[in-house]
């Protein structure tokens, strides 16, 4: 009951110690968790490499033990072959007369097998041309007579001599002791590696075969020799997962290709795999390696228990710490809480010493802290109330004293001083600095208005971030969507201001695809005097239009042009005059690209450069006039309004030029229909008066214009020049006439305009390669005067 009464009169102590130990008791079993499972697992990794290493010493001692000492066997075998004097030479040589060599053969074969006892079980050698057999353990066979007929049979003899291949490694079988008995005994498990001679040669073409019988016992020798005790269930399978080397050899021959893990290890292609499944309904890691050249696998069955029961170690020593750690942290979180307890017991006194308690050291009869924050929620509602009216105000108060520095309406450091203090900041820096930042107005013009401010204070709002301990930034919004930046700073530095207003640009382009220009005014050392700074930032800003690509303005380079004096050469207005007037539209961007050039590099006032735009303007304005072209209303609006719509000089540039092209166009396309008219006419005039003169002169004065003049436009409209022309209609008028008058050769060269018959003759014949009396005779009726 005393226990129960003391926790509810110091529920925050006994809630602190709860909490520690909840807290000690979690972290303990999660870091002991995490222990167990990562030691368990680093070790049952490195369990698994010594695993995966042991079936590779067992793979490696193979190849180098049986499969390498057999393949140096058959070498020098073969290479004995090489020299007719040794005793293996029938391949090439008679049988008949050489017993005392095929006794040696026998013997040799027999002293191979004597060298390597434990892993040579027999050598045969077959000589295919004489159907001959000289075994080891079978002695000298002619295969020939009847009675051999089970030496034909064996398996290595059949399959090499029908296969295409040179190699063939026989798995292993139980092989009879005394082939030629009547009833079949077993008497070893062997392999047999059996190859052609000669080397190059496959069974079917080979001069003769060389097999070497190997002890099954070889095999399983060395896996039991290399694998330990606790891995002793390993065996060696073929590929149709039959288990053909085994220590216990009742299990050899067994197929287990049945078995889900040996499906999947018979078609795995890598080296070495391993997979957890069950065997003999024994949870087990099953891991396999792959014997190098040989398309058999050795396999190792352990069960899990056996594979994982080293980590059991593992997990008590764990337990034990965890359990010193439980104990340690609750005697420690005891300590921990009554620590944290006594200063707050002594500001439960304090509070009600305050609040005008008359025992102050009486018992608690509440939660301490909802004692407090009661306590504190009364001062805060009171306190709420007072920061809130001047919260609410702040931005109102921040916007008036920042526009009233920019506008030299704050002139007293005492007045500043306060109204520094009513907005919650201090700017006591040595240099202070002013931008303007002129957002792109077409871009905000098709935005809602809400949405352009939110970009505009999400501007104001990114630069205020820039803050830190050597600047401090504050922007208000000006007039157009203009945002006027103070900032103070430790160092004047305009590579340090330039970078900000870089990143203001590109944060701009980034979230909104707004393109801004940025001027920035020279440094001042005293807030009072930002207005000067900011004073040249608009200055600044005048040069944007000249200067499109520069979106930093900054300098005292520009700011000197705003006083000069200097005026641009008047030959730019004549220059660009002469062009409108010869019509040539590359003199007249040559003008433009000379005053983007000097706009923009000469030290030229930003009004200067003005007026001369307006100059130009006005020129081809009054060009237009007198040309009587008239513009789209479109056009019409562009002309009007040309300062307040192109943004910059280089898009007046293009603006003027595409308005000068379509002009000259137009002027040129009238020009053109007024040359096909006079050409029509000339036409018209020669077909009509064919037996006339008709020279270029006379022409030419008949419709008054020069014969130089004539001349151009009608070789330009028609393709041919004009003599050539008046020829054409001539002759063609008198094909005409020959075909269908009677009229003479001679009145016909009248008719049509020439006075001197073999004149008419020669360039008759010239256009139709006939004379007219021989065109007259084919295509119409002869003349009876005509000779």
């Amino acid at each position: 009951m005393n226990l129960f009464k003391r926790f509810n009169n110091h529920s925050v102590f006994y809630k602190l110690i709860i909490s520690y130990a909840v807290l000690v008791f979690i972290l303990t079993l999660v870091l002991g968790s995490i222990s167990y499972l990562y030691f368990s697992s680093n070790f049952n990794k490195e369990v698994e490499k010594v695993h995966q290493k042991m079936l590779e010493q067992v793979s490696n001692a193979i190849n180098s033990e049986i499969i390498a000492l057999v393949s140096n066997t058959y070498m020098n075998i073969s290479t004995a072959f090489t020299d007719a004097t040794h005793f293996l030479f029938l391949f090439d040589d008679p049988v008949k007369g050489n017993h005392l060599k095929i006794y040696n053969t026998y013997k040799y074969l027999q002293e191979i097998v004597t060298n390597a006892p434990d892993v040579i079980k027999a050598v045969h050698v077959y000589y295919k041309d004489h159907n001959l057999l000289i075994s080891s353990s079978l002695g000298i066979k002619y295969l020939n007579e009847e009675s051999r007929e089970p030496y034909k049979n064996m398996d290595w003899l059949k399959l090499l001599s029908q296969s295409t291949q040179h190699t063939l490694w026989i798995e292993s079988r139980g092989v009879a002791t005394n082939i030629e008995a009547d009833k079949l005994t077993h008497g070893s498990n062997i392999f047999t590696y059996a190859k052609s001679y000669p080397i190059i040669s496959n069974g079917m073409n080979a001069k003769g075969l060389i097999a070497i019988d190997v002890k099954e016992s070889a095999f399983s020798d060395i896996v039991q020799r290399i694998m330990t005790e606790e891995y002793s269930d390993t065996f060696i399978v073929n590929n149709k997962g039959e288990i053909i080397s085994h220590h216990q050899k009742e299990k050899l021959y067994t197929m287990i290709s049945s078995e889900k893990y040996m499906r999947r290890m018979l078609i795995s292609t890598k080296d070495y795999d391993s997979t957890i499944a069950k065997r003999n309904n024994i949870p087990s890691i099953i891991s396999f390696s792959k014997l190098p050249h040989l398309n058999w696998k050795i396999i190792n069955v352990t069960p899990l228990t056996r594979f994982y029961q080293q980590t059991t170690i593992i997990k008590r020593v764990l337990i034990i710490i965890c359990f010193l750690v439980i104990i340690i942290g609750l005697i420690i979180a005891t300590l921990f809480t009554s620590n944290i307890y006594n200063p707050l017991e002594d500001i439960m006194n304090r509070v009600k010493v305050l609040l005008g308690s008359s025992n102050s050291n009486e018992p608690n009869k509440e939660n301490e802290y909802a004692f407090i924050n009661h306590v504190i929620s009364d001062l805060s509602t009171k306190v709420n109330k007072l920061e809130n009216t001047l919260q609410n105000n702040k931005p109102i108060l921040k916007y008036n004293l920042l526009m009233e520095l920019l506008h030299q309406q704050v002139l007293r450091e005492e007045e500043l001083s306060e109204r520094l203090k009513l907005i919650g900041t201090t700017m006591n820096y040595p240099f202070y600095f002013t931008l303007i930042i002129e957002l792109n107005q077409k871009v905000l013009h098709n935005l809602t208005i809400e949405n352009s401010h939110f970009v505009v204070y999400d501007l104001i709002n990114k630069c205020e971030s820039f803050s830190n301990d050597e600047l401090l930034c504050s922007g208000i919004q000006l007039p157009d969507f203009q945002i006027g930046i103070i900032i103070g700073t430790n160092k004047k530095n305009m590579n340090s201001i330039s970078k900000l207003a870089s990143e203001l640009i590109s944060y701009a382009y980034a979230n909104y695809t707004i393109s801004t220009t940025i001027a920035i005014g020279n440094p001042v050392q005293s807030l009072l005097k930002v207005h000067e700074s900011f004073k040249q930032a608009k200055i600044l800003l005048k040069y944007k239009y000249f200067l499109p690509k520069i979106p930093l303005l900054s300098g005292e380079q520009i700011l000197a042009r705003e006083n000069s004096n200097e005026t641009m050469p008047e030959s730019l207005l004549e220059e660009f005059e002469e062009g409108l007037r010869l019509r040539n539209l590359a003199k007249l961007r040559e003008s433009l690209d000379l005053l983007i050039k000097l706009s923009k590099e000469g030290p030229y006032s930003a009004a200067h450069c003005h007026q001369k735009i307006l100059n130009i303007t006005n020129i081809f304005s009054n060009y237009i006039r007198d040309m009587r072209y008239t513009p789209s209303q479109y056009q019409k609006q562009n002309l009007n309004n040309i300062f307040y719509e192109i943004e910059n000089i280089e898009e007046f540039k293009n603006w003027i030029l595409n308005f000068a092209e379509e002009v000259l166009n137009f002027l040129r396309n009238q020009k053109d229909n007024k040359n096909a008219e006079v050409v029509e006419l000339v036409k018209k005039y020669i077909y009509d008066h064919v037996d006339n003169e008709l020279s270029l002169d006379s022409v030419a004065e008949h419709i008054s214009i020069s014969p130089k003049y004539l001349s151009k436009i009608f070789k330009d409209e028609t393709g041919i020049n004009f003599t050539s022309f008046v020829t054409d209609v001539r002759i063609e008028k008198a094909k005409e006439l020959l075909i269908n008058t009677d009229m003479t050769i001679q009145q016909i060269g009248y008719v049509v305009g020439y006075n001197t018959p073999a004149y008419f003759i020669r360039q008759f014949k010239a256009k139709y390669g006939y004379t007219p009396n021989e065109y007259r005779r084919i295509y119409g009726t002869p003349h009876p005067n005509d000779a």
